[in-house]
């Protein structure tokens, strides 16, 4: 994945200077980062250095966007910030956290590993949010979530 994703961007290194930036920006979302979104839930628990090496791709990417020097002192933080990215082990996460979520929205239909987890939220008087389905963590599982 890493191999070919480091292909494409130096194919499109060579093409960057014929291409406006918002064009160039549009490709790199299509070729480089949507093969790390893709099947990313797959990568909980990939060691840090082939997580790294992921990061690297997608920090080369920011860099040919941005049009940022190799040598210049910008943070990474700040790269993936103007291109309202996350970082690669926290875009993992957060992919595992929205399947649970949509998986333990529809509590009824939900996996019982996923209802042993999370429970229904009903308020004890009549709020504006009653309406709105929200789930509860229950005490004795609130550990899992730190």
């Amino acid at each position: 994945m890493v191999k070919t994703m480091n292909l494409e961007l130096n194919r499109l290194q060579r093409m960057k200077w014929f291409l406006p930036s918002n064009q160039l920006k549009a490709i790199v979302c299509a070729l480089i980062l949507s093969r790390l979104d893709y099947c990313n839930s797959l990568l909980v628990g990939l060691p840090d250095k082939k997580v790294d090496k992921l990061q690297k791709v997608q920090n080369r990417a920011a860099r040919m966007v941005l049009d940022i020097r190799r040598h210049e002192k910008t943070s990474v933080e700040t790269m993936l910030r103007t291109l309202h990215r996350l970082p690669v082990r926290a875009r993992i996460e957060y992919k595992i956290a929205l399947i649970f979520f949509f998986n333990a929205l529809n509590y009824s239909r939900s996996p019982s590993y996923i209802q042993k987890l999370v429970a229904p939220y009903s308020p004890i008087r009549q709020l504006k949010s009653s309406e709105i389905q929200l789930l509860k963590v229950p005490k004795n599982t609130a550990y899992l979530f730190r």
